[in-house]
């Protein structure tokens, strides 16, 4: 079975850049820290998708070549941006030359203004729109949005009738309608109803200023083309039918208009896209040398695009060799392909648009093409690798069918894997490969069987439930080089897709084996899975400690250790420790860190270990707090007993109470020994959090809770101890009180 390979945190900056809503979002710092372990700086890396420009820029500053081959010209646009976007002075001249050029006897600028004009509900000033607001399959629409800079009146107001006619004197069959057509693919092309499918997501009235601006292009002074480009591009993006009202995060995958949309005006799209551009810049840092094969970046740094199929390069270039690859993995995405095709003819004319047209005919993109086409990609690129060249694929927006279209499509392509980490909560997966080294093992038709051992293997490790990607992941792992889809030629990736898929869902079938948590029979990738019983341990050998209290103690030692940490440092430490498919959540990690320290920075980014919490202080009061049990016990006139250092036992009562200073709930109740209506945890109320965390994500942990166990908190028991009217059934009710997910319980007044 492959390595548990770490997984490399970091955080998601605002994203500036152009069409950044297309693309998979891919944690920033990724890129240094995969670089400085596993790449020579000054090595050649491939990037055979072109999905995140950002990544190849960020490898181009610190040093290092990076190959881009694409038959996209958008994609290979985007790069030429990323690598040095205009300057904020570039677009302020471009917006002023494209504002003050003249459309009939007007500027353009106020003539666009005006198309969008309405009236002011407040002081009937004409003002221009913002936006409009329409109903999917409307004839007109039903609101706008405005601000008013005589009156100052501003926010959303239904339409007036002057709105509707303005709006509806353009027509789906006008000459720029043809123009807009005819400059993707003539008329003959068997292709262009594909086209015509694509300019239907815009409004007549968007079309109308899109092609007076793009006319625009052709006499527009040539210092200032690319930065035209950039802004029309962006505001293609903008004025289609794709964004939502009211505005939700979203990212375009099928070209499906919402129930609501935004028709934008085109001309403030403009001015704000010139904006987000400048912003871009400002937080880009330096720029990129930027080249088009054959020429070559300098080696101290740069990016090469290359136009065309990555195997008509490799064919072409025999000798050429590249040390590595880290990449953003597209999923399946006809909005940006059917874009893309349409924005190139848009820009730079039907011939630019020719090559790419097969973007405009896939009408479906389904996990089982996608398996193909990235099979396709991988294949492709293994005769550019150097034997030793490592390759890691992000995983953005993480979903079942994607991880089984990548990781099956590396197997089919006979990449050797060297991990999978997985972080389901920030929907992210980093697979790491190798050109294989040894030939496939055969499998015969045991693949239930590799799948099923896998998962059990890993459910044993992890100790608690998982998530169905998790156990994905697990099953996939422990089939890879072993599956009969790499050692069969007359099967299509598509098949070997479903074929697997299915496998895995004939095992978690298996009553015998795995319990299933707040799912249904027929959706195995909802809820939570655990093993059955009978297969939760192995006979004589030691049981495991859960991964989240596992988690909980290495949080714990590194807070011990040292004077202060950076949040993001112990983050870090904790994906190191607990690699591949233990990766821990983020959110986990800081729950540890709020319950364990105390922030002493302003930003919170610098704790050190709470005060109370120092092993000495916590065994004073463990101490404390069982003698306390202990004289309640005797108040009450109960036999006590103390059974083990930190359990107190109240004979009559029927309960041991279990004093812990952290929130590792497994282990305190395996090692009481007791049903769970007997059991009761003490612990301190800076750990309830956590523990209410805990039992919230474990259903078997909430089960032992359903079934009586009870929590009571420190400062609670001090409380009840001083209470001298305080009574056996008191007390009962008193516990009661004490919650974990109350912060401080009140105490009864008697």
């Amino acid at each position: 079975m492959p390595d548990q390979i770490r997984f490399f945190p970091g955080g998601f900056t605002e994203r500036t850049e152009p069409l950044s809503r297309y693309f998979p979002p891919v944690p920033d710092s990724i890129t240094p820290s995969w670089l400085n372990e596993n790449v020579r700086p000054g090595g050649w890396l491939l990037d055979s998708f072109g999905f995140s420009p950002r990544i190849a820029c960020a490898a181009a500053r610190l040093g290092y070549k990076v190959l881009v081959v694409s038959t996209n010209p958008i994609i290979r646009f985007l790069h030429e941006l990323a690598a040095d976007p205009p300057a904020k002075s570039e677009l302020q001249a471009t917006l002023a030359a494209l504002s003050m050029s003249p459309r009939g006897e007007q500027r353009l600028e106020p003539y666009i203004l005006s198309i969008y004009q309405t009236e002011c509900s407040g002081c009937s000033a004409i003002v221009s729109a913002d936006a409009f607001i329409w109903e999917r399959n409307g004839s007109y629409p039903v609101q706008r949005i405005y601000q008013c800079p005589a009156c100052g009146v501003k926010g959303e107001f239904p339409t007036t009738q002057s709105d509707i006619e303005r709006a509806t004197q353009f027509t789906s069959s006008g000459l720029h309608r043809a123009r807009a057509l005819e400059r993707v693919l003539p008329s003959d092309d068997p292709e262009r109803i594909h086209v015509e499918a694509a300019i239907n997501t815009y409004l007549p009235r968007a079309i109308f200023v899109l092609l007076t601006l793009i006319n625009k292009l052709e006499g527009f002074p040539a210092q200032h083309q690319q930065a035209f480009r950039a802004m029309l591009l962006m505001a293609f993006d903008q004025s289609n039918m794709l964004w939502h009202y009211p505005p939700i995060r979203f990212r375009p995958r099928q070209l499906s208009t919402p129930l609501h949309f935004l028709e934008k005006n085109i001309w403030r799209s403009l001015e704000t896209t010139a904006d987000q551009i400048t912003r871009y810049q400002e937080s880009t840092g330096s720029p990129v040398p930027c080249t088009h094969w054959p020429e070559l970046p300098p080696d101290t740094g740069g990016i090469c695009i290359f136009t065309g199929r990555l195997k008509d390069f490799s064919d072409a270039n025999p000798d050429f060799t590249v040390d590595g690859m880290l990449v953003a993995i597209p999923r399946p995405n006809q909005a940006l392909w059917t874009y893309s095709a349409l924005w190139s003819g848009w820009l730079w004319g039907a011939e630019v648009a020719a090559p790419f047209k097969i973007g405009l005919r896939r009408r479906r993109y389904d996990w089982g093409w996608h398996t193909q086409a990235l099979q396709a990609a991988f294949s492709n690129s293994k005769p550019l690798f150097k034997s030793d060249a490592p390759l890691m694929g992000l995983v953005g927006e993480l979903e079942t069918g994607f991880l089984s279209s990548v990781l099956i499509a590396g197997d089919l392509a006979s990449l050797e894997l060297s991990g999978i980490a997985l972080r389901p909560e920030s929907n992210q997966a980093q697979i790491s490969w190798q050109n294989a080294q040894s030939p496939p093992k055969p499998l015969g038709d045991d693949l239930e069987d590799v799948l099923r051992q896998a998962i059990i293997q890993y459910l044993r490790q992890r100790a608690e439930p998982a998530e169905f990607l998790q156990l994905q992941a697990a099953g996939l792992q422990g089939m890879y080089g072993v599956t009969i889809t790499r050692t069969s030629d007359d099967i299509e990736p598509g098949q070997g897709y479903s074929k697997i898929q299915d496998a895995l869902e004939v095992v978690l079938s298996e009553k015998h084996d795995f319990i299933h948590f707040g799912g249904r029979e027929h959706a195995v990738d909802i809820g939570l899975w655990a093993l059955a019983s009978e297969q939760a341990s192995i006979p004589d050998q030691p049981k495991v400690l859960p991964l989240s209290d596992r988690i909980e103690m290495e949080c714990v030692r590194y807070l011990l250790a040292r004077p202060s940490i950076m949040k993001s440092e112990l983050d870090t430490e904790m994906c190191r420790l607990f690699p591949g498919l233990f990766t821990p959540d983020e959110s986990f990690v800081l729950a540890c860190l709020q319950s364990y320290g105390e922030p002493i920075s302003p930003d919170e980014d610098q704790w050190l270990l709470r005060p109370q919490d120092s092993p000495a202080i916590r065994r004073r009061e463990i101490e404390e707090m069982s003698g306390l049990l202990l004289q309640l016990g005797t108040k009450f006139g109960f036999s006590v007993t103390q059974p083990g250092h930190s359990q107190v036992g109240w004979i009559e009562a029927g309960v041991v109470f279990s004093v812990i200073a952290s929130a590792i709930i497994g282990r305190t109740l395996e090692n009481a020994a007791l049903s769970a209506n007997a059991c009761i945890i003490v612990l301190p109320g800076s750990r309830a959090a956590l523990a209410f965390r805990k039992i919230e994500s474990n259903p078997i942990l909430q089960q032992y809770q359903e079934e009586g166990l009870r929590f009571l908190k420190y400062r609670h028991l001090r409380r009840l101890y001083e209470n001298h009217n305080l009574t056996p059934e008191i007390f009962i009710e008193q516990l009661a009180l004490d919650q974990l997910a109350s912060s401080d319980p009140q105490p009864q007044l008697l």
